[in-house]
């Protein structure tokens, strides 16, 4: 038996569920029984199979690896481990509900002691100014520039990680009250939390992820570069911008238009058309038609921004069945004798949101712009992040309990409806979420620019397991330039200036360079996005989920890890590497960290930091104007190689459509041993029904500030030089699945 109950106060109860992946769920209740949070009614949380080999008695619950969960008649509980250690346990000023039924009920408190080198993290992006927690009190609630996208998950240091299964808004105090407790409040709602353990953070990611949802696998193209041109531009001026941005040879897959693409701007209805001044009208001319043939020709996608004030709540009622009659008409005008009949005399319930066709979802009006070639949309925070005090939602909800759940919403809809509607992996931007969020789409950090806040937002939200995050890179700025180039997505947006790469000046070569080695890296992120896809681990990381002991990694808003492989760093001129060796890709130094500052200064062209790891293996490309411009039929693999083993998942599909959830796709791991006189190199067995995708292939190892007396291929020497660029040994070439023995000078 999984489950147990107990009465905590007159006709209130406490309920708690031992479930698969080591999740414990404890929620209170009143006389009606255990509530329906929006995240359940609308499945945003995907359901999990009742433990196995749990045992119930009384109050205690044992689970299978011989911990224990205990509920009190105060409301409280405690969770050890087999050896009797506590994990999780209440204190004083813990309410699970405080009263019997939902109307009177108040709302919740949860108190936990803290240890005194305990470290809480997470809350996703909701202050931009600090990774841990500790000390703070905050909330958890969507606010246009102030908390983009707060989720109720929060992680301990000490193995256990909290989700509060709600849409309201939650309260948390991190010891800034009271020393050594932590407190969460949620009103008008019954306790309901997951406690999700795990022996590291990424454990605890991928367990949330189970039940949430794990990042989905964008298009390949969608991790080439997105520039949004400024939001005056006509079609001949878009087809003018694509055009010079090929004759400068800078890389770039993604056209974006602004409001004004719309015939009247900021149209938030449903009946949105082109502008008939920037843009003419569907006809024989063909209009946009013929400018998004026009850009396709070149490489480049189109795609859409928009706003809404939707009331998304009606479609998520008809999907789960709900009765979504709106009662508007309770009687038949036509029966009633009346001298005379205008819209004044006609009286009958008449409702202030007006935009909304209640019968029809959000994602219908798209499929036209889709039709005739629009590949994306961006939805912008206005309006559907401001909130509403006095609407009441077509589910009969009200602000309290929608408001964070909005875009969350919209992801999904408009997410499944491009599936449905194209068949092809969505491709969609958006500012704000909630619980869940991460397995819709991608964010860009709100219209905040690039700098140390939005940087610190994305770093939040790797916490929280969202993989594809990025913000407004400004061009103008080396630091900007550095970090746009450098995160999951690329993007440009140009607003209302002009912040064209190819018209920068001397700055538009350093643009080109990044966005050169951004295009080589896509065999690198692509794999990573297939991790997170299957883990939950962002490619994006703060230091703190790989180094969790270190105080300092905790401290760090504006370094972190891309792919687990990169270190980045933008803003801080201070360096802080980490223990180990790191190859420094701007200037082929060797440099060996211990978690001090360190002066190692970046070149004046460049506008941060970027590291290799040691002992990681790192696939790149070749350069391309758009993804899928050549062929890739050979992989460069980066190597710092250190004492001991590693390797890396190659991952390659389609790179559109879902064809790859059903086995079209081929992956395979590359491994290296080091010792002290070689590097023997081998494949995995190839999976997946596409093996040729990677056995077709063609390698060369690009080892580090290494010298190497001879290479083999099984009796087959291999072409060994150096590189004096790279400061690196190049051993070209070999074939997927060959094993290499190197032999090392010295």
């Amino acid at each position: 038996m999984s489950t147990i109950e107990i009465p905590f106060a007159p006709h209130c109860a406490l309920q708690a569920e031992a479930l698969e992946g080591g999740i414990v769920r404890i929620r209170a209740s009143g006389l009606d029984g255990p509530s329906e949070t929006l995240l359940e009614r609308y499945r945003f949380l995907k359901p999990l199979a009742p433990a196995a080999g749990c045992q119930a008695a009384g109050d205690r619950l044992m689970l299978a690896d011989g911990s224990a969960l205990r509920l009190d008649k105060h409301g409280g509980f405690q969770l050890v481990d087999a050896a009797g250690t506590t994990i999780v346990a209440t204190t004083t000023g813990t309410k699970p509900g405080t009263a019997a039924t939902a109307t009177g009920n108040a709302g919740w408190q949860l108190s936990l002691p803290m240890a005194e080198s305990e470290k809480i993290i997470g809350g996703g992006d909701h202050r931009r100014d600090r990774l841990l927690l500790n000390g703070e009190r905050s909330q958890l609630w969507v606010r246009y520039q102030l908390s983009h996208v707060p989720v109720p998950l929060f992680l301990s240091s000490r193995g256990y990680g909290l989700f509060f299964n709600t849409t309201r808004r939650v309260l948390y105090d991190i010891g800034a009250t009271t020393p050594g407790v932590q407190t969460y409040k949620v009103a008008k709602d019954y306790l309901d939390v997951y406690i999700i353990r795990g022996a590291s953070y990424d454990e605890i990611i991928a367990s949330y992820c189970s039940l949430t949802g794990l990042p989905p696998l964008p298009s390949e193209r969608s991790f080439g570069g997105w520039l949004l041109a400024n939001e005056f531009s006509n079609g001949q001026e878009v087809v003018a911008l694509a055009r010079n941005l090929r004759t400068a040879r800078i890389p770039m897959d993604h056209i974006g238009l602004e409001p004004y693409w719309m015939d009247t701007r900021y149209d938030f209805s449903a009946d949105k058309q082109w502008s008939k001044t920037r843009f003419l009208h569907w006809g024989d001319k063909g209009g946009p038609v013929s400018m998004i043939k026009t850009l396709a020709r070149q490489g480049f996608t189109l795609g859409l921004w928009l706003c809404s004030k939707w009331d998304l709540t009606w479609e998520e009622e008809r999907r789960i069945g709900a009765d979504t009659q709106s009662g508007d008409e309770i009687f038949d005008m036509s029966d009633i004798e009346m001298t005379h009949f205008d819209d004044n005399v006609g009286h009958k319930p008449i409702r202030m949101d007006d935009l909304t066709k209640r019968d029809e979802p959000w994602f219908e009006h798209l499929k036209t712009f889709i039709d005739h070639g629009v590949r994306f949309f961006k939805l912008d925070p206005a309006v559907l992040i401001n909130e509403f005090p006095d609407r009441l939602y077509g589910n009969g909800r009200t602000e309290d309990e929608v408001h964070n759940l909005q875009f969350v919403m919209a992801m999904r809809q408009m997410s499944e409806g491009y599936r449905e509607h194209t068949g092809q992996r969505p491709q969609m931007l958006y500012l704000s979420g909630w619980a869940g969020f991460q397995c819709y789409a991608g964010t860009w950090a709100g219209d905040t620019g690039g700098g140390k806040q939005s940087m610190c937002g994305i770093l939040q939200d790797a916490v929280v397991g969202h993989a594809y995050a990025t913000f407004d890179m400004n061009v103008d700025d080396l630091a900007g330039i550095h970090i746009g180039y450098l995160t999951p997505w690329c993007l440009i947006n140009s607003w209302a200036g002009y912040d064209y790469p190819q018209d920068q000046g001397p700055v538009a070569d350093i643009i080109r360079a990044y966005a050169e080695l951004r295009y080589r890296l896509l065999p690198f992120l692509y794999s990573c996005a297939d991790r997170a896809h299957t883990t939950g681990m962002a490619i994006a990381r703060p230091l703190l989920l790989s180094w969790p002991e270190v105080d300092a990694a905790y401290q760090l808003t504006q370094e972190y890890l891309l792919g687990d492989s990169f270190l980045v760093t933008v803003y801080d001129t201070a360096l802080v590497l980490p223990a180990g060796r790191w190859y420094d890709v701007w200037t082929a130094k060797v440099h060996t960290g211990d978690w001090s500052a360190c002066s190692h200064a970046h070149p004046d062209n460049r506008g941060g930091h970027l590291l290799l790891r040691e002992n990681r293996l790192v696939p790149l490309g070749p350069v391309q104007q758009w993804v899928g411009e050549v062929s890739t039929d050979q992989l460069d693999w980066w190597l710092l190689p250190a004492a001991g083993e590693t390797s890396f998942a190659l991952y390659r599909d389609g790179g559109e459509g879902f064809a790859h959830e059903t086995g079209a796709f081929a992956r395979a791991t590359l491994t290296a041993v080091t010792s002290a006189s070689e590097i023997r190199v081998s494949w995995s067995e190839l999976s997946g029904d596409q093996p040729e995708r990677i056995a077709s292939l063609r390698h060369r190892l690009v080892l580090m500030g290494t010298r190497v007396s001879t290479a083999q291929a099984g009796e087959r020497a291999l072409s060994v030089t150096w590189d004096e660029t790279l400061k690196a040994s190049v051993i070209a070439d070999f074939t997927t699945q060959e094993t290499l023995s190197i032999a090392l000078e010295g």
